[in-house]
């Protein structure tokens, strides 16, 4: 086993190891209190084990002293120095007082004739990434591959890493530069949090790797790692962006409107997804353009102006991003009222308190069918009720069938004005009204004398009876009839009546 050296003075305590092979002893040792980092088996004569060379980590500018001593036979041999650069085998060469001669003078060697040990004076970067090697009779038998300690740099990553939820990941950031590799200490942290050790998602254990077995959405953020060996300290870090499906709470239609009107439908709420989902319609399968009466610019909402009967039909609302899609069809029902009844006419002369009416039905009977027929009729007298009346058609299949009805309940000598209104019914929106009629004007003719009240009075033991009259027909009052009738057990039915028409004129 050969010990990697590293030496800052002589007065640190000395470490070796002791190898023989064959007829071939080979003794490394170093001082400095970071030797023994890397091992590696060389097997002589055949030669050096160049894949696992000893690695020698030396802060820069310090002074550096490598020792080696080669025994043959039992016997300590000439230990012979050789600076390997750029892949060329230059041997270094001492005075006999262990000087290097010219083109070495950065060189100290022990000034015995072995020569176990070399020391370079100023470790610089003229040293780094390159070897120097021992041995003797003209072969190399051992390596020291000369780093100089410098502090981690780490590879920013500031491109999104894009994963679809669910799926394993694993990302390994790169240390660019910096020697020791293998860092003394590191910390791995999500969004400035330190990510706890021994956890299984993520899992930090193998630096410089972090590895999740499925991603979750709230895992998308920034990630860093802090790295620390001899020479210093870096952070390197990658930005993590979990990718997921569009999501929303569908709505249930059919949603159902009348001509003319303005509607918005809403297919999802709550919707989410990453990347943000785009919003998509369709009528029957073909595309719904946004602009003019047609608004899709609120994603998952379709608002329609002015609604014509066109418009009804089949819509999908269709939300998808690269991950997947989801889609909802929701039907529009547009309802068309009934168009409003026609030829309203007054049948006959209007009597004193009712009225014949007469109309066609509408052109167009409407979507749903028209059911009924609503008769307005209203006066300005003062005083005066207004009469609405609900009419059943006995036919909503023929447009020029002719509807009758007879308005009771009018009061004599009074103008009225009636118009008439179709009415479809739709269970989600209730009555649709057609426009009105058009209106018509008529009067009702002079009536009997309007009868008040009734008074009972008892005159000096005779039964006084009054009774109060008011005429609205417009003629004067001409004849008040009494009808009398008794009943008693004498059987008796005599009975004076005295009639006193006091005043014919109020």
């Amino acid at each position: 086993l050969l010990s990697p050296c590293l030496s800052h003075s002589a007065e640190r305590k000395m470490r070796f190891s002791l190898v023989a092979v064959t007829s071939v002893l080979v003794l490394l040792y170093c001082t400095g209190e970071t030797c023994g980092q890397t091992f590696s088996t060389i097997i002589f004569p055949e030669g050096i084990d160049g894949a696992n060379p000893i690695i020698s980590a030396v802060e820069n500018t310090e002074n550096v002293t490598f020792f080696c001593e080669v025994f043959r036979d039992g016997e300590l041999r000439q230990t012979q120095w050789t600076l390997i650069k750029d892949d060329a085998e230059t041997p270094v060469l001492f005075t006999s007082e262990g000087l290097g001669q010219a083109g070495f003078e950065n060189y100290e060697a022990s000034p015995e004739a072995v020569r176990t040990n070399i020391t370079i004076l100023v470790f610089d970067e003229t040293f780094d990434n390159n070897q120097i090697g021992c041995g003797s009779g003209g072969e190399i038998v051992s390596i020291f591959d000369l780093r100089i300690i410098k502090p981690p740099v780490l590879l920013q990553n500031s491109t999104p890493i894009a994963i679809i939820e669910g799926d394993p990941f694993s990302f390994y950031i790169e240390q660019t530069e910096g020697f020791p590799i293998v860092p003394d200490d590191y910390e791995w942290s999500f969004d400035g949090t330190p990510i706890s050790e021994g956890g299984s998602n993520p899992n930090i254990s193998i630096y410089p790797v972090i590895i999740f077995t499925n991603v979750n959405r709230t895992d998308s953020g920034n990630y860093s790692i802090t790295v620390s060996n001899e020479g210093g300290t870096s952070t390197g870090f990658f930005i993590l962006n979990v990718l997921y499906a569009p999501e929303g709470v569908p709505q249930t239609g059919p949603f159902y409107v009348v001509t003319g009107d303005d509607i918005t439908i809403t297919a999802y709420t709550n919707i989410d997804g990453n990347p943000n989902p785009t919003s998509i319609w369709t009528k029957d399968n073909s595309p719904v353009t946004d602009g003019g009466r047609f608004n899709t610019s609120v994603p998952g909402q379709l608002t329609i102006t002015t609604v014509i009967s066109s418009d009804t039909g089949n819509y999908t609302n269709t939300l998808t991003n690269e991950v997947l899609s989801i889609e909802i069809t929701i039907l529009i029902c547009v309802i068309v009222p009934p168009s409003m009844p026609r030829s309203v006419t007054v049948v006959g002369d209007p009597e004193a308190e009712s009225v014949v009416l007469s109309w066609l039905n509408p052109i167009n009977l409407g979507s749903p069918v028209f059911t009924l027929f609503n008769v307005f009729i209203y006066t300005t007298t003062e005083g005066i009720s207004n009469i609405t009346r609900q009419v059943t058609p006995n036919n909503t299949i023929d447009t020029d069938y002719n509807n009758t009805v007879t308005i009771n309940g009018l009061k004599p000598n009074i103008q009225y004005t009636v118009t008439i209104i179709a009415i479809s019914y739709v269970e989600q929106l209730g009555e649709v009204p057609s426009e009105p009629s058009d209106e018509v004007v008529f009067n009702t003719s002079s009536g009997a004398p309007d009868f008040l009240s009734t008074n009972l009075t008892n005159v000096n033991g005779n039964l006084s009876v009054i009774w109060y009259f008011r005429h609205t027909g417009g003629v004067g009052l001409e004849t008040v009839t009494v009808d009398c009738e008794r009943e008693n057990s004498s059987g008796d039915n005599s009975l004076s009546i005295i009639i006193n028409c006091v005043s014919m004129s109020n």
